[in-house]
């Protein structure tokens, strides 16, 4: 059995950023994700950050011809059914997300973070009613990770969440399409 401060479920950009924050207190961390490294965070091409937030939380900015997709300052948002125009004038960045997500890894590892890719999230484990950790499965081998976090950083599929039992005091219920954006 693994010990480790806290295991994070979803190593995209989420899982990393956390991950990066609680290793570089000194925190004991793993971050599993389903996926295998040269498809976490592809699931969508672009995603975009406002300039002045990389600053505020202290991300890593993107390179160019690395994961910088574009940058451009100014805009014009419309309400829902095309009514009131309203301008902007912040610079926003767009990134290439699998490419910023590697970025964002390599951030957390370098605080001392460790990932795991190709390992899945089974169930918590408990002791008296408490989160005690996870199972876990890895090249089709099943193991326990005690932890005394587990974070669920999976995205719209709440891998951990979903399943927290009734009453446990979190929302358990799946996200269906029509929950979504």
């Amino acid at each position: 059995m693994e010990n480790y401060d806290v295991l994070i479920v979803g190593g995209s950009t989420t899982g990393s950023y956390l991950a990066q924050g609680l290793a570089s207190r000194g925190h004991k961390v793993l971050v599993i994700d389903k996926n295998p490294q040269n498809k976490i965070g592809s699931k969508y091409d672009i995603f975009h950050i406002a300039k002045p937030e990389f600053a505020r939380f202290r991300l890593p900015m993107p390179i160019q011809g690395e994961d910088l997709a574009f940058e451009f300052t100014g805009s014009e948002a419309y309400s829902a059914f095309g009514h009131y125009p309203k301008a902007g004038n912040g610079t926003v960045i767009g990134m290439h997300m699998h490419a910023y997500t590697l970025r964002l890894n390599r951030w957390a590892i370098s605080a001392g973070a460790e990932y795991r890719y190709e390992t899945r999230f089974i169930d918590l484990t408990y002791k008296a009613g408490r989160i005690t950790g996870a199972k876990i499965s890895q090249n089709g081998e099943e193991k326990i990770i005690k932890a005394q976090l587990v974070a669920d950083c999976s995205g719209i599929p709440s891998v951990v969440r979903t399943k927290l039992p009734d009453g446990y005091g979190v929302e358990n219920f799946v996200i269906g399409p029509k929950d979504m954006f």
